[in-house]
């Protein structure tokens, strides 16, 4: 299942971080060939995904409904 939505459909989020963490977050998305926005999305969203907080693509509004 892909996460990926059109960039017209995320919100835009202003997000202040000290520069080592921003440093760090530019290597590991290099590393893991992604942008540094898009490892930041998945960071977070790897966090909620691990204690069950983000719902299901079918629990989402808007989201198809499997039966």
């Amino acid at each position: 299942m892909s996460h990926r939505t059109k960039a017209a459909d995320k919100r835009r989020v202003v997000l202040r971080l000290e520069p080592d963490l921003v440093e760090a977050i530019e290597k590991l998305a290099v590393e893991e060939l992604r942008s540094a926005n898009g490892q930041l999305e998945f960071i977070v969203r790897q966090a909620l995904n691990d204690p069950g907080r983000l719902p299901r693509a079918d629990e989402r509004p808007g989201g198809a409904r499997r039966r």
